[in-house]
């Protein structure tokens, strides 16, 4: 599944609003004497800030892997005015480096 920086950062914001607006609903039901309920938006919270947490990781990770991206199309740029073996050498170096960095945000 593709995730672009921007889709993440703004899964991010939600997510907080998401927070601020649970944390608001249990202070009111507690000074309102329902404290189970507090306790069941207290819990969803949590939920959220642990999705908050891999939102914000995710989005680390794309945007380092863009950052990847943009130095090795640039190095590639550069290498296609070079002799091809220095090319060639390049790419099978750089190309594991992607490989496992695309590998740790599937993880993510």
């Amino acid at each position: 599944m593709y995730v672009s920086a921007n889709a993440a950062r703004g899964r991010f914001m939600r997510l907080t609003e998401s927070v601020e607006n649970l944390r608001m609903r249990a202070r009111i039901e507690l000074k309102a004497g329902k404290e189970e309920s507090a306790r069941q938006l207290i819990a969803e919270k949590q939920k959220i800030m642990q999705a908050l947490e891999r939102s914000k990781k995710r989005a680390e990770v794309l945007e380092e892997l863009s950052n990847k991206l943009g130095e090795v199309c640039q190095t590639v740029f550069l290498l296609c005015h070079m002799n091809t073996s220095v090319l060639n050498e390049f790419l099978s170096q750089s190309l594991p480096t992607i490989c496992i960095s695309l590998n740790e945000m599937r993880g993510i």
